[in-house]
């Protein structure tokens, strides 16, 4: 029987706010059960029935408590496994007792103890006891005021996990209804058509300089003017001295970045350095809190991870010296072959060399290719393409799934008819050894058992083959997904998927542009299996 999940919640009577507006139980307690179930959720290795065990209203210097007993008393009676705590302070305040559970008993009775916030997970501590730093966590319960950020920054991290936003700032293009509790998301459509407005700009290879300017020529408020034009909010007394505002690269470069307009929100990229030291530190990618389907979009997410790639961060110039991931791409003539270069100045251009050095006489396109537009032409080439090999992956997946289970069965058939038929060779040559049948007798048997042997091994290799290479083209295409993937994300991560899936780009003029893959041959074999698979069927 697979032993219990508990998880303990606790709030003492200093705390508690039983009866307030209307509640039966303290919204502390509320949030420790959501900050579990999330870390219950997050870590799959944790497996078992969650049983609840809530004592709100109860002192943690003591462990006389209805519902710790109760649990004890399960963990001895071998119901319970794991022990799911938000910090050792909810597990108890008499911190030698808690020590002694956490040392003696709860080992001695085979159950594992997680405090979250703590950071404690006994399986850690399984051979060398209580840390030192443990220890001394349950002394003095890791500094009051530290306590007591990390628990705000969990409670809110709770919060955005559910779809709400305590702080109640609404990105430019958005607005929040007042009196919203959960601060939802709401279109702001006025500001939102500005906001469509970069992105289409940027969607057509303009930079960001070229979008400042368009967006400077007609008058259009930036967010800051138009908060105040909409809300009355102060502007900042620099701004107001300036008597009025113009849209500035670093302006357009937030707008293209923020995440927020594909309508997911994105919540804790940044947290404080320390307690009351007002600094923030930028926190791993990895650890944000994502909000899928939080709000309606403004833009979409391919929309989105195109516009990436042609608006630069401000202060930084394109390079193509083998550091930038785009140097990994190569970019060829049409017409005579010779690899493009790179002209730099406010906008980074290719062109032909040939044709510069022949002249009149040379056949070659003259035109000078944005680098902006190149990329995204090529980038949406690549995303089409991807899209077509995950589309028909999945199908050759679904026929698989059918036709796989048959093909082992086919396989075991084999193989069983080839051991009957060594047994029976076995009993014809015994028979033969023993003169119970003649040498011409055994030599004709042995003839046709060769011949069958050979006929049920050929059938078998091809089964074996036709599974080995579906599974592998399988493996390939879900690689080229991954890979797909992985050119949006960092420097190094896009110059691997760079090199990895574009063969080279012919460019043969400003309409006419060439994308060569090198997942070309993968494509062409997985088209034809999955056709071939359809006419069988």
């Amino acid at each position: 029987m697979m032993k219990k999940i508990a998880m303990y919640l606790r709030l003492s009577l200093a705390d508690v706010d039983l009866g307030e507006d209307g509640k039966d139980e303290s919204n502390s307690i509320e949030n420790q059960r959501l900050m579990i179930r999330n870390y219950l959720e997050a870590h799959d290795e944790i497996v078992g029935e969650v049983v609840e065990y809530k004592d709100d209203g109860f002192t943690g210097l003591n462990f006389n408590r209805p519902a710790f007993r109760q649990m004890i008393d399960d963990a001895k009676s071998g119901i319970i496994g794991t022990i799911v705590v938000k910090d050792l302070s909810r597990f108890g305040r008499d911190y030698i007792g808690v020590g002694d559970y956490m040392d003696q008993i709860l080992p001695s009775l085979g159950v594992r103890l997680i405090a979250i916030n703590s950071y404690y997970d006994s399986k850690d501590h399984e051979s060398d006891g209580l840390s030192v730093e443990v220890s001394i966590n349950n002394m003095i319960n890791n500094m009051y005021s530290r306590d007591i950020s990390k628990k705000i920054r969990s409670v809110i991290a709770a919060k955005w996990r559910e779809g709400k936003n305590p702080s109640g700032i609404a990105p430019f293009g958005y607005t929040i209804k007042k009196g919203d509790p959960e601060h939802k998301l709401r279109v702001d459509k006025k500001a939102a058509k500005v906001v469509r407005l970069i992105f289409d700009e940027a969607l057509k290879g303009h930079t960001s300089k070229q979008i400042v300017e368009h967006l400077n020529q007609e008058g259009y408020l930036t967010p800051m003017r138009y908060l105040h034009e909409t809300t009355g909010k102060r502007l900042s007394p620099n701004i107001a001295k300036k008597g009025e505002q113009l849209w500035t690269t670093s302006m357009v470069v937030n707008i293209i970045q923020r995440y927020d307009y594909t309508g997911v929100r994105v919540h804790g990229k940044y947290e404080p350095l320390g307690v009351c030291l007002g600094k923030r530190k930028s926190v791993d990618r990895k650890n944000w809190v994502i909000v899928e389907n939080d709000h309606e979009p403004i833009i979409s997410k391919e929309e989105y991870k195109l516009a990436q790639l042609i608006v630069e961060t401000p202060g930084k110039r394109m390079k193509f010296s083998g550091r930038d991931p785009w140097d990994f791409c190569t970019f060829r003539c049409g017409c005579c072959g010779c690899k493009l270069q790179f002209s730099y100045s406010d906008q980074t251009y290719l062109y032909c060399q040939h044709s510069m050095a022949v002249g009149n006489k040379s056949r070659c396109c003259k035109d000078k290719y944005p680098v902006n537009h190149l990329k995204l032409t090529v980038m949406h080439t690549l995303n089409c393409q991807i899209a077509w090999v995950d589309f028909w992956s999945e199908k050759l997946r679904e026929q698989t799934k059918e036709w796989m289970p048959d093909i082992n069965t086919k396989i075991g058939h084999v193989e069983t008819s080839l051991a009957e038929m060594k047994e029976e060779f076995a009993r014809k040559y015994e028979d033969y050894a023993n003169a119970i049948i003649g040498r011409e007798d055994f030599l004709e048997f042995k003839s046709e058992y060769t011949r069958k042997c050979e006929e049920l091994t050929e059938q078998k290799e091809n089964l074996a083959s036709k599974k080995s290479e579906e599974e592998k083209i399988l493996f390939d295409a879900d690689r080229i997904v991954k890979m797909g993937d992985l050119v949006f994300g960092d420097e190094k991560e896009m110059s691997k998927a760079i090199k990895y899936l574009i063969k080279e780009v012919i460019v043969y003029d400003s309409e006419r542009i060439e994308v060569k893959f090198s997942f070309a041959d993968l494509y062409e074999r997985l088209l034809q299996i999955v056709s071939q698979e359809y006419k069988e069927t």
